[in-house]
């Protein structure tokens, strides 16, 4: 999923909010496992906007097409 609303709502500890649309499948995955994954990216921002905006990511194995480095997880909020 791409989100066109993020926003950092505390320095410590540092804390986001995400706008995830009710309609969107990944709503209920973020509601039924309370994780979501946050990216932020660089140069290769317009290529990966691309490929999560394509229909080839929608299914269960999107990220095997991309190369990333898992971050510690923390459970959602809210």
């Amino acid at each position: 999923m791409s989100s066109s609303w993020v926003t950092q709502v505390s320095g410590e500890p540092v804390l986001f909010t995400a706008a995830v649309d009710n309609a969107h499948f990944s709503n209920a995955v973020i509601a039924r496992t309370g994780f979501f994954g946050m990216n932020v990216v660089g140069r290769r921002g317009k290529s990966l906007e691309d490929y999560f905006y394509s229909p080839r990511a929608r299914r269960e194995d999107n990220l095997d097409a991309v190369e990333y480095e898992l971050s510690p997880t923390l459970k959602c909020r809210g």
